[in-house]
């Protein structure tokens, strides 16, 4: 095999793991690599794989959403299961502390410019921590509400989120340096809203 077609089958690995928790991506990656090896050296004997050949194997097993769905054991008989349900946790994830962040500072900021001068201080500290606690709440509640409908009805109309060929589309397994951490993308969407 070439580099080209070690990076494929690195590509999918990764884009089957990287949904699935932390503690289990290691054994999965493991048991991946081998049993994509075995189906290789089944279809292929003692000649070398192809592109084609490793192509074929990968479509085989399917997209990496479905096959994660498979190892996560999230599948089937849900609401949202599936490669729905690994997409609405990703989503979820960071959607919620997002517009919790927006709607709370939003009604901090309602608050503020709207005070009255001359008031009771302990009323305004009051109103204050309400309208930013109970925006937060609401911002927070609404979004997962309105997710998990738009995810249950893509469940229950068997919606195909991926379109095509999801082998052009695997990403290249990013260097452990070149990771984003969660938190800076979640205080980068904070900012720009």
């Amino acid at each position: 095999m070439t580099n080209n077609d070690n990076d494929l089958i690195a590509r999918y690995i990764y884009a089957v793991t990287r949904y699935l928790p932390e503690k289990t991506r290691a054994d999965v990656d493991q048991e991946l690599d081998g049993l994509i090896s075995d189906m290789l050296s089944e279809r292929c004997g003692d000649v070398t794989p192809t592109d084609k050949d490793i192509r074929i194997v990968l479509i085989e097993l399917g997209s990496p959403e479905e096959l994660a769905a498979k190892y996560s054991g999230e599948e089937g008989g849900a609401l949202i299961s599936g490669g729905y349900f690994i997409l609405y946790k990703r989503i979820l994830r960071f959607l919620l502390p997002v517009v919790a962040l927006a709607v709370a500072a939003s009604g901090a900021f309602s608050t503020i410019f709207n005070r009255k001068l001359g008031g009771n201080p302990l009323i305004f500290a009051g109103t204050l921590f309400g309208q930013t606690i109970g925006g937060a709440l609401a911002g927070a509640f609404q979004a997962f509400a309105i997710l998990t409908i738009i995810f249950a009805l893509f469940e229950h109309w068997q919606v195909r989120i991926d379109q095509g060929d999801f082998i052009s589309r695997l990403r290249p397994v990013p260097k452990d340096r070149e990771r984003i951490k969660p938190f800076r993308f979640v205080f980068g969407m904070f900012w720009s809203v």
